[in-house]
């Protein structure tokens, strides 16, 4: 990236390249319009600041009338800073007109420029490009593999459907007229009705000599996101396919981030099981699975006797280890279909899909010896258990809750380490 800087002050040019080389650009300057003019018709810049006062709005026209930068950005920085300024400012050609007392502003637009720089590049992708005039396929291949793009041509809807189904693409370009019984909406179709999510929003940039609107309208309507009209003009045809491609990928890339996010709002940090928060929004759904296909369902409250004595003798680092030990064993005496979550504190719950309360009772002593056995540095670690089952149809998942954490109360009461099932 580069600028230039236009300003009759040694100071104020020094300040403003600091701040601009600190956000990667290459920097020239000009104390004056005559040297700046020189200097804008043997350069391209990204980037012209100027704030210069009197005879600006000249160099702004003459800047937007040379080759080179009649389309590159030009903030002016002024301390005159009034609407008439500003509206002969935009006028003659500045993009953006800023106070230099506010350099804050400023600051926060170039930080902004620089980001809109970064996603300006060119995207490549893989390309699925359906065409059945060779002429016009043979061209249009050339131009996208020439900027970077893959690209697999089909002449036949039918044959890219196949391909589309068999391969993974950044985009589909495809004319809708085509050789053959089907098109391109039938192309289109098959895309949006795809079961896998990621093939069914790949993007499709149609191609067609249609005029009218209510045509295109009902090419959107049936699932295109973009529509190119013929004749085809390069430069747009590659523009909006690097705005697709782009888009999607940043789409992919948040949804990535909101799955994670939602992971980690829904997992415990320190055992890596699921939390209370997770465990709330699936139980209802284990009920309605466990009511509609009259299946049974039981629900384990375990804690950790004595934990608090395990903190107050050893720290809390040994008794987070303890944890971590334990919610390991659970996880290791589970099944992948039960759900194990640390409720909170020394508190893990599991939940038993397709198990009745003889076989939960027996998983329990399971894990109860399972856990006694292990003597995590050299520390006795037990447990307490209460077992409920959900009675099909007249149940409740507080009910299932209460009848646990009733039993775990009356199994602590009874001496600990021990597993006590619902009354």
């Amino acid at each position: 990236m580069y600028a230039l800087i236009v300003d009759p002050s040694k100071t104020y040019r020094t300040l403003l390249s600091s701040v601009l080389e600190g956000y990667g650009f290459g920097v020239m300057s000009a104390p004056d319009s005559a040297l700046a003019l020189t200097l804008v018709a043997k350069n391209r810049y990204d980037l012209i600041c100027v704030s210069i006062e009197g005879s600006s709005n000249e160099l702004f026209s003459l800047i937007r009338g040379s080759g080179l930068n009649k389309n590159t950005p030009i903030v002016m920085l002024t301390s005159n800073y009034s609407r008439e300024v500003i509206e002969k400012s935009i006028a003659a050609g500045v993009t953006h007109v800023f106070q230099k007392k506010a350099f804050s502003v400023f600051s926060n637009y170039l930080g902004q420029f620089c980001k809109e720089l970064l996603f300006a590049d060119v995207v490549t992708g893989k390309i699925l490009y359906v065409e059945d005039s060779l002429s016009v396929a043979a061209a249009t291949v050339q131009l996208l593999t020439s900027t970077g793009h893959q690209v697999e041509h089909c002449t036949f809807a039918e044959d890219a459907i196949d391909k589309f189904l068999a391969s993974e693409y950044d985009l589909v370009l495809t004319d809708l007229l085509l050789a053959g019984e089907a098109g391109g909406l039938d192309i289109v179709r098959s895309i949006r009705s795809c079961a896998d999510g990621n093939k069914k929003n790949v993007p499709v940039l149609a191609v067609s000599a249609f005029e009218d609107s209510a045509r295109r309208i009902e090419l959107f309507r049936s699932g295109i996101n973009d529509y190119v009209q013929k004749p085809i003009i390069h430069e747009e045809l590659l523009a909006r396919i690097n705005n697709l491609i782009r888009t999607q990928r940043l789409l992919k890339q948040l949804n990535l981030q909101h799955e994670r996010l939602k992971e980690v709002a829904m997992t415990d940090q320190l055992t890596t099981l699921y939390n209370r928060h997770y465990l709330m929004e699936e139980l209802p759904k284990k009920i309605s699975q466990a009511n509609r296909y009259d299946q049974s369902l039981s629900l384990l409250m375990l804690d950790i006797d004595y934990f608090k004595l395990v903190n107050d003798k050893y720290g809390h680092q040994m008794g987070d280890e303890i944890l971590i030990v334990v919610a390991n064993t659970l996880k290791q005496c589970c099944r992948n279909e039960d759900l194990v979550v640390r409720y909170g504190g020394e508190e893990f719950i599991v939940l038993l899909d397709r198990c009745n309360l003889n076989d939960a009772r027996e998983r329990s002593e399971f894990i109860r010896k399972a856990i006694e056995s292990l003597k995590p540095y050299d520390i006795n670690v037990t447990v307490s258990l209460g077992v409920s089952t959900y009675k099909n149809g007249s149940d409740s998942y507080e009910g299932l809750f209460s009848r646990a954490d009733k039993a775990v109360y009356e199994a602590k009461n009874l001496g600990r380490n021990i597993v006590v099932v619902e009354s």
